[in-house]
């Protein structure tokens, strides 16, 4: 009745565009990938195209930068070799806008540019 699945898929392309975006301003950014509102964005030393060392912290970073900054994204680390990747989801209400997606990306954009200061040397 609200064609949500349509919805779904015309929201997530727009966002997904976005997220490709950031991808090539930020080295930081290793994959961008997903289907309709449920996206996954992973992160890369990019000196190496390697992950960083779990120590580091980097999904935790990115996680905790944007709930301070009023954006909830989802860890999602450690899917290589149980211990290696750093990743977030990304997946916003089926309800949100355009206008809401650009908040989402420029604190994402921000968020990253961030971490990138504090882990790129």
């Amino acid at each position: 009745e609200n064609n949500l699945v349509e919805a779904s898929r015309v929201k997530g392309e727009f966002l997904l565009n976005q997220l490709l975006k950031l991808k090539v301003k930020h080295p930081l950014i290793g994959e961008v990938r997903g289907k309709g509102l449920m996206l996954g964005m992973d992160f890369i030393n990019p000196k190496t195209g390697d992950f960083y060392d779990a120590k580091m912290g980097i999904t935790e970073k990115i996680v905790n930068y944007s709930f301070n900054n009023g954006l909830i994204v989802y860890a999602s680390k450690g899917a290589i070799n149980g211990a290696l990747g750093d990743a977030i989801l990304i997946t916003p209400p089926l309800v949100i806008n355009e206008e809401e997606i650009m908040e989402l990306v420029n604190i994402l954009d921000k968020v990253i540019g961030d971490v990138e200061k504090e882990v790129i040397d």
